[in-house]
Formats: C-alpha cells, sequence, structure tokens
C-alpha cells in the first residue's frame, strides 16, 4: 500500500494537460487530457518487475494502483505510457498493454 501525498491526488478539477514529450521524472506529476493526475509511488518494484539497470516504483492514477512498476512515465502524442520491466505500455483507459 502507497502512503498518499496530496500532489498525488486530483485536487479538484485540472485546468492544464501536460505538453507533450514531458516524462516523471523529472516531472513530479502529468494530467491527461481526462484530468487524470499519473505519478509514481514509493514503493519498489519487487525483483523481477524492474528494467535493467533503473529504480522502478508503483503508478498511481489519481492516487490509486495501476497494477504496473516503471521507471518513468511519459505524455506522448496525448496518451501516457510507462516503461516497465516488459519495455515501454501504453494506457487504454482500462489498462497498460
Amino acid at each position: 500500500m502507497s502512503l498518499l501525498q496530496p500532489f498525488m491526488i486530483r485536487q479538484g478539477e485540472q485546468v492544464h494537460i501536460t505538453e507533450a514529450y514531458v516524462s516523471s521524472p523529472p516531472a513530479l506529476t502529468l494530467t491527461d487530457s481526462r484530468g487524470d493526475l499519473w505519478c509514481l509511488g514509493f514503493n519498489n518494484a519487487p525483483h523481477g518487475r524492474v528494467p535493467g539497470g533503473e529504480f522502478a516504483f508503483n503508478v498511481l492514477k489519481n492516487g490509486e494502483e495501476t497494477g504496473e512498476y516503471a521507471s518513468r512515465i511519459e505524455m506522448r502524442a496525448g496518451r501516457i505510457r510507462v516503461f516497465t520491466n516488459d519495455g515501454w505500455k501504453r494506457w487504454t483507459g482500462r489498462g497498460f498493454v
């Protein structure tokens, strides 16, 4: 379970969308076109779910677990994608593929 911080949870209506080609880190959070807030949590990825040579953490959407661990979250062409042990995955609206 993640220790939630105020920046991890949507604090009302979002009035901005993260620009294309922004990634976290270094950005603290990303906001998609639906107003959903994305960030990396504080839980380290378990053994076997870490991209080689990198750190990975749980991926949160509006403060809730997505079930993925990633080293980066990016906004690309208006879509959220994450870099995982299995390579790049994109958000479909229901999960990552």
